[in-house]
């Protein structure tokens, strides 16, 4: 289990969503901003960096991409869900 389990489960739900999601919707996202946060209070590392970091994790592991002008899940994972 990873330290970024619960940040990553967050950031897909809200991405899930219709319109997917831009960067800062969210980091203006309060669970996401709280849990990122509390990441890099521990981490000793900025919060938006947590999440830009958790972004490009979660896009070379295939469960997201980039279609402008937000993230939208996978196709991937749009068939599994």
């Amino acid at each position: 289990m990873s330290q970024y389990d619960k940040l990553d489960a967050l950031i897909l739900d809200r991405i899930g969503r219709a319109n997917g999601a831009t960067f800062t919707e969210l980091q203006s996202n309060k669970a996401i901003a709280d849990e990122a946060w509390n990441l890099a209070t521990y981490l000793d590392r900025v919060d938006w960096r947590i999440i830009d970091a958790r972004l490009q994790a979660l896009r070379k592991l295939g469960l997201i991409r980039f279609v402008r002008p937000a993230w939208r899940l996978s196709e991937r994972v749009r068939k599994e869900a």
